[in-house]
């Protein structure tokens, strides 16, 4: 009889870690992580701690390290290096223009699955080669040469193609946030070819919804995201941190002060998003290019992000991401 009592002990106890565990890695989609906090009133019993320091699990779980759905953090971030749109025949390249770095944004961070993020981009310092002639500004409005924005853009969590569930790195997904979709227009000044002619940037990847949508073929639509409309994805970034300067992927769980995205020379193309419990679909990401050029197009960078509990002061906290 002791013996059985044993047998049920164990049985117990493996269930409560079980449980323990999946109350801070049930999720199946990568979500944001942000130091121990209290969880609104509308996710109150969601959270994974009953403490303030997020060191005991369980209990009345009014606390977490991951943002739920309804909370919300204020972000911003500011290039590190030049930032460039590149087409088969031209190159925009934005250097920064003091006191501006090369790209400057400011947000918010949404909870949820998958964590998304809603921002208003500027680029300064834009110039263009315009057809192989040097000289020519880049500027949304001639009376700020050489600026490109504001751009608004929402963002996603993703994983790599072929990761699906994957702990050793996250993507970060962009899509435009303006009228259908266009990221920016943009017109060539200066002494060069094409002088006084615009350009458009297009997002031309997968078409992702939002809730309320119904998924196609050609129609993804995320779990839990702010409400967009239909926007087709235009760029894969990597999520990571920025050590000594230099670009560094994290990895699930790993935050950082010093957050980073990098949208890598050779683009990313595809990745995987999780519409369904536990299905991965393919999303596929790119840009083009209208007006006086007309041709598929890449855009690199890096940008040095930070994320605070308040926009104003605005404090930097470690974050991340987690699946």
């Amino acid at each position: 009889m002791l013996k059985r009592f044993r047998i049920v002990g164990l049985c117990l106890v493996a269930v409560m870690a079980v449980s323990a565990f999946g109350a801070v890695a049930a999720q199946a989609t990568p979500v944001w992580v942000v130091p121990c906090h209290k969880v609104i009133a509308a996710n109150k019993g969601l959270g994974a701690y009953e403490d303030s320091a997020c060191s005991k699990l369980g209990g009345t779980k009014e606390f977490s390290k991951i943002l739920l759905a309804g909370e919300t953090v204020a972000v911003r971030s500011m290039g590190v290096g030049n930032f460039i749109l590149k087409t088969a025949n031209d190159t925009i390249t934005c250097s920064g223009s003091a006191p501006h770095a090369s790209e400057e944004n400011t947000g918010t961070f949404y909870g949820g699955e998958p964590g998304t993020n809603s921002e208003t981009i500027t680029f300064y310092g834009c110039k263009g080669t315009a057809g192989g002639a040097n000289g020519c500004t880049a500027s949304t409005s001639s009376t700020n040469p050489g600026v490109i924005g504001p751009v608004n853009v929402n963002t996603f969590l993703a994983y790599p193609k072929g990761a699906f569930k994957g702990t050793a790195k996250a993507l970060v997904g962009l899509v435009p946030a303006g009228t259908g979709n266009v990221f920016a227009t943009f017109k060539l000044e200066g002494s060069c070819l094409g002088a006084g002619q615009s350009v458009t940037v297009e997002a031309t990847g997968t078409e992702i919804g939002d809730a309320p949508e119904t998924e196609t073929a050609s129609l993804l639509i995320l779990k839990k995201p702010p409400t967009w409309g239909k926007k087709k994805c235009g760029l894969l970034g990597e999520a990571g941190k920025l050590v000594a300067g230099s670009f560094v992927v994290t990895k699930s769980g790993e935050t950082a002060i010093e957050g980073a995205l990098n949208a890598p020379a050779t683009a990313i193309t595809e990745g995987e998003v999780e519409v369904t419990a536990g299905v991965a679909k393919l999303v596929k990401c790119g840009l083009k290019t209208t007006g006086f050029f007309a041709e598929t197009a890449t855009e690199s960078g890096v940008s040095k992000v930070e994320v605070s509990l308040t926009a104003s002061p605005f404090t930097a906290i470690a974050f991340g991401w987690e699946v």
